[in-house]
Formats: structure tokens, C-alpha cells, sequence
């Protein structure tokens, strides 16, 4: 079994095609995770409308400025998958779960368009310069988002 030294960063292996790929088989789930090869995906916001949405992922998102998004169903969820990998890997919401189980455990995360958290030195951040929910992560490396989707991941 592998374990972190809480508050250490490890630098997490950057595999963009893999946290493509994990990240679209994580939305494809019905619970947003997906873990393969050690490294644990964290799909962001579901929307009600979309095949595996619903309303408690806009519940979640609305708790991140608080500091409450340790105490939501999604990030117990993610932190019990994340008990036997070596890496996290997020986009938008998942992101910050990503970051919160990176500050929780000494996991690396890498993350894709996450928000802005108050603790958003930790982990390895990629977003779209013209990103509206990682816009004010000055420290993410802008290297994300193709096409008409600034908030993508690809």
C-alpha cells in the first residue's frame, strides 16, 4: 500500500491523453469516478438535464466558497475512492474535490479549469486563460480548454 506524508507535495505525472481519457469515462459513470492504473477522476458539474446530472452537483458547487465541500456526499464519495491511489485528477468541480483530497491526504492532484480555492497552491493547475471558473487562478499553468469551450479539458 502506498502512503502520503500529509502537507508533501509529490509532483504528479502530467499525462494529458490518460486525464482525458480517465476524465471522459468519469463523466460516463453514474457517479462521476472513475479509477484506473492508481490515478482516481473526478468528473466536475453533472448538470440536471445531462445523462448521469442531477441537482446535488449544483448543490456541491454552491458550497465550495463557503469551505463546506469537505461535508458534501460527492467529495465522501471521492475520498473513499481515493484510499488506494497515488494521484488525483480533476475537472471544474472535480478539480476542487481533487484539491481538497490533495490538502485532506497529501494526494497529488493535478487538475483541469477548477475554481479558485483558498489553498490553490497545492497540486499541478491547467485552465483556459479566458476560463469564468479558474480565471482567478493566477498560479494555473494556461495550457487547457480547445475550441468554443474555454472551461474544457482537452
Amino acid at each position: 500500500m502506498f502512503f502520503h506524508e500529509p502537507g508533501r507535495f509529490i509532483r504528479p505525472k502530467f499525462d494529458r491523453e490518460s486525464d482525458r481519457e480517465g476524465l471522459n469515462r468519469a463523466y460516463a459513470s453514474t457517479d462521476g469516478l472513475y479509477v484506473d492504473r492508481g490515478v482516481l477522476y473526478v468528473a466536475g458539474t453533472r448538470l440536471p438535464f445531462t445523462r448521469n446530472g442531477g441537482v446535488s452537483d449544483l448543490l456541491t458547487d454552491i458550497t465550495i466558497p463557503f469551505g463546506m465541500l469537505s461535508h458534501t456526499p460527492r467529495y465522501q464519495s471521492a475520498l473513499a475512492a481515493s484510499r488506494f491511489v497515488d494521484r488525483v485528477v480533476g475537472h471544474s468541480l472535480g478539480g476542487a474535490i481533487a484539491l481538497q483530497i490533495s490538502r485532506d491526504t497529501g494526494i497529488p492532484a493535478v487538475t483541469y479549469g477548477a475554481p479558485s480555492l483558498p489553498f490553490t497552491s497545492l497540486g499541478e493547475r491547467h485552465n483556459s486563460l479566458l476560463d469564468p471558473v479558474s480565471f482567478f487562478d493566477v498560479n494555473a499553468i494556461h495550457d487547457a480548454g480547445s475550441g468554443w469551450n474555454p472551461h474544457g479539458f482537452r
